[in-house]
């Protein structure tokens, strides 16, 4: 019955290569299940993020012209916003594969721990075989070589039930490997595909604080320009009054000499009397006129002025807020990333894959 323990100790051996290879996979397992919550943590911080950059003013997007033709008139939608959306359907596709490989692996360690369970039955029924044989039947003639069993006969210790589970376990262990060196190669291309895209989101985002800080010294720079040229137009304004009042002479009696009725302007005081008809009255009265033009002009000037210079201090404001916000996204962003929870190890092997390539 020497037969019989080469047998079992064959299926035993057997059934521990294939729960070895049952913890590897399981391993594996938990690796995906840790690539899937850094997965889903992302997705959650994407919906934060997407839903924080909408607290941004209205009116505080800047896109190009091409951008302007291709959307729509209500929502206006940002490179940064656009950025977040591809990073959100990478993120949903990278999620849907690897729950896909997730259940095709979970299905393969109850496989092997299906083929483990019957290589223990099979290897257990060789052991009754053996406490039913004394101790010297079982011993083994030293230098004799051990039989090699690789027919199934019912009659021999090598059963066709031993058979089948011994080539199940060897077919489950192989697909096993290859089912590892995939997971790997895809937790690799999954891992640097979420870096890809996160690194693209945050690179946007900090082109966009850049932009919106850039246009928000220039807004800074054209208030004051426009409340100066204001200040300017304001004394000119005050020194076209000033000269429509000299020309329109004294408002009372207490300015003049004479004690006549007093009119404006001046020269009406001297037409009190046929024939004295002067020609600077009517100069007087035309550069009175113009003045009055010029004055009306200066003050319409001066409210447009005002009204560009309010629209630009709201858009100053509107760009620091949306600046304040973006902000606030890349510094969530960036904190996030120092908190994933991917093993380190995992990613480094990633990295030196993408360097090898």
């Amino acid at each position: 019955m020497r037969a019989v323990q080469e047998v079992e100790a064959n299926l035993r051996r057997r059934a521990s290569r294939v729960a070895q290879e049952g913890v590897r996979l399981h391993r594996d397992q938990e690796l995906m299940e840790a690539t899937l919550r850094s997965l889903q943590s992302g997705l959650m911080l994407n919906q934060a993020n997407s839903r924080q950059r909408t607290k941004r003013p209205e009116g505080a997007e800047t896109v190009s012209t091409e951008d302007q033709d291709t959307q729509g008139t209500k929502t206006v939608c940002d490179g940064a916003d656009l950025l977040l959306g591809s990073e959100r359907r990478e993120l949903q596709q990278l999620k849907q594969e690897l729950e896909e490989t997730l259940r095709h692996t979970r299905t393969h360690i109850q496989s092997l721990s299906s083929c483990c369970a019957r290589l223990v039955a099979c290897a257990s029924e060789r052991a009754r075989v053996l406490d039913l044989l004394a101790p010297s039947v079982c011993r083994r003639v030293p230098g004799r070589p051990a039989p090699k069993w690789t027919k199934a006969d019912p009659t021999s210790p090598y059963t066709p039930e031993c058979k089948e589970a011994a080539d199940r376990s060897s077919s489950a262990v192989l697909e096993s490997q290859h089912l590892r060196t995939s997971i790997r190669q895809q937790l690799h291309h999954a891992l640097l595909r979420q870096r890809a895209a996160q690194q693209a989101v945050n690179d946007g985002l900090l082109k966009k604080v850049a932009e919106t800080v850039t246009l928000q010294q220039s807004l800074s720079v054209m208030c004051g320009a426009t409340r100066q040229a204001t200040f300017r137009k304001r004394r000119e304004k005050a020194l076209i009054l000033h000269s429509h009042g000299r020309t329109q002479g004294p408002e009372y009696s207490g300015d003049v000499l004479s004690r006549e009725r007093l009119d404006r302007p001046l020269v009406q005081v001297y037409h009190r009397h046929p024939g004295t008809q002067l020609p600077e009255a009517a100069q007087l009265n035309q550069g009175s006129v113009l003045l009055s033009r010029l004055a009306s002009s200066c003050q319409a000037q001066e409210s447009r002025l005002q009204r560009s210079c309010h629209l630009l201090q709201s858009d100053l404001q509107r760009k620091s807020s949306a600046a304040a916000v973006d902000s606030a996204v890349l510094r969530m962003r960036r904190r996030h990333l120092e908190q994933r929870s991917v093993p380190v190890s995992l990613l480094q092997d990633a990295l030196q894959s993408q360097k090898c390539m």
